[in-house]
């Protein structure tokens, strides 16, 4: 797997507009959110307690980001490291609702979003994780995580495309 290094390099170079001269670097300029988002993501109701959330979500499937929504509208987020602020002893009867957080609803990305936008904002803002919505609406979560999986992916390509 490539270093994170390397990946936040990918970021700053593609967030200074520069044209692209590889195929990685010219593959990643034309990709958008929906072609490496985490389709249909798990989420939290806003009812959940803090225990359920934890040891039936974060532990059981190992993920550190929820968006929490209700009737299919996004409320906010939870990420794990809001309950390190939290005893433990609380953990059963606080709720998702209680704690999460409310996006930057500017930050919210379309299904459409290049990925040379969702880059620049990374460079610029240092966000990591991000909901994909539509009106609000969840359609998916794009995280690090994906980003490195897509340059892992993008990379093997290129280099099996050199080797033909």
């Amino acid at each position: 797997m490539m270093s994170r290094h390397g990946l936040l390099n990918v970021i700053r170079w593609m967030s200074r507009g520069r044209h692209p001269s590889t195929p990685v670097e010219a593959r990643f300029s034309q990709t958008v959110v929906t072609d490496l988002m985490t389709n249909n993501p798990v989420v939290a109701a806003p009812d959940m307690t803090l225990s359920h959330i934890v040891n039936q979500v974060f532990l059981s499937r190992w993920v550190s980001f929820l968006p929490v929504v209700e009737d299919g509208l996004i409320l906010g987020t939870l990420d794990s490291q809001i309950f390190a602020g939290i005893d433990r002893e609380h953990w059963g009867s606080m709720t998702a609702n209680d704690v999460f957080v409310v996006p930057d609803w500017n930050r919210l990305l379309g299904a459409d979003t290049c990925l040379t936008s969702v880059l620049d904002l990374i460079d610029r803002t240092g966000q990591r994780k991000f909901l994909v919505a539509e009106d609000r609406h969840l359609l998916g979560v794009l995280t690090m995580a994906d980003l490195n999986r897509y340059w892992v992916q993008t990379r093997l390509h290129s280099q099996g495309d050199a080797l033909h």
